[in-house]
């Protein structure tokens, strides 16, 4: 579902994220107990993210489950994307 990406506004781009979030990502973190909070986005396409719950102390955050995320953002969302876990 690649959108028109460039001609979005900061608050369209962040709907869309928090989205496929919800749909994608969510609920399976949430069986774990864990979860993910979407900060911001930069203007170089950076989605700033902080993990929360369980996932904020889990070893496999920064590996298995940022490379999941950003697999996700990339193929719903926009090519470009890039995560920064804050």
């Amino acid at each position: 579902m690649i959108i028109d990406w460039e001609t979005r506004s900061k608050e369209e781009k962040l709907s869309l994220i928090h989205t496929i979030f919800a749909q994608e990502v969510q609920p399976l973190l949430e069986q774990h107990g864990g979860n993910v909070q979407i900060l911001d986005i930069t203007d170089d396409n950076t989605v700033s993210i902080s993990y929360t719950g369980a996932c904020a102390h889990c070893p496999g955050a920064r590996g298995g489950t940022l490379s999941f995320i950003q697999q996700i953002l990339t193929s719903h969302v926009h090519p470009s994307l890039s995560i920064n876990v804050e």
